[in-house]
């Protein structure tokens, strides 16, 4: 057996009824094995009545504010600045900043001739957090 993560099983007579319950884990021989409550273990989802097929789940990406956060970027020899007004999390932890405009709409940095999102950033900081050059030398034991 082999754990399952990110499936299900899905169930239903017609499209308007569809049921689904999440794949645990994948038998030896390949077979999608969901919770079977009343009997108190997994059982191949394709013995269930009304069985359609197994399908990927979407992976749930977070959002948190982006609480005040800046980014700078470089475009065509320009600098601009932008607020980070959320972070997107993905599943794994790695995180993208969301920015908006001086109008409040969202956006990727300036230039949409960028090779990828956020290619040409220089810094994402927070104001309240001190840069390195505003750092004191600690005074040591």
């Amino acid at each position: 057996m082999i754990p399952a993560s990110g499936f299900e099983a899905r169930f239903g007579e017609d499209l308007g009824s569809l049921d689904s319950r999440p794949v645990v884990a994948w038998s030896d021989d390949g077979k999608a094995l969901v919770c079977d409550g009343k009997a108190g273990r997994l059982i191949p989802a394709s013995s269930l009545p009304h069985f359609r097929h197994v399908a990927r789940l979407e992976p749930e990406y977070r959002v948190i504010p982006g609480d005040g956060w800046l980014g700078e970027f470089t475009h065509r020899d320009q600098r601009s600045i932008r607020r980070v007004v959320a972070w997107l999390v993905a599943p794994d932890g790695f995180g993208r900043a969301v920015f908006a405009n001086d109008n409040g709409t969202l956006e990727d940095p300036p230039g949409d001739d960028w090779p990828t999102p956020h290619a040409n950033i220089v810094r994402v900081w927070h104001p309240d957090t001190p840069s390195a050059d505003d750092r004191q030398p600690s005074a040591g034991p």
